[in-house]
């Protein structure tokens, strides 16, 4: 059976604009930081999954827009970065 979303997503397009500068804002950061960084933080993947609440499921209502994106950007200091460092 297929569920229908209750709540339609709704965003103008100023709302759109300040959420999408907030991430590239938030992944800039972090790419400069790359270099003070340890290549790990050495975390297990479970560990990671358990900070993350990774097990939490998206609402069948929708979910804002920028909680989704902080949702997300949440993960970059915990990914492996062996290459972003190979490179400098």
């Amino acid at each position: 059976m297929n569920k229908q979303r209750i709540a339609p997503i709704e965003m103008n397009p100023d709302n759109f604009r300040a959420i999408g500068h907030h991430l590239v804002d938030r992944i800039a950061d972090f790419l400069d930081s790359l270099p003070t960084r340890p290549v790990t933080t050495g975390e297990s993947p479970s560990e990671v999954r358990a900070m993350l609440d990774a097990s939490r499921l998206l609402s069948d209502l929708g979910t804002d827009p920028g909680q989704l994106m902080d949702r997300g950007a949440a993960c970059l200091p915990h990914h492996l970065r062996w290459a972003a460092r190979q490179r400098r």
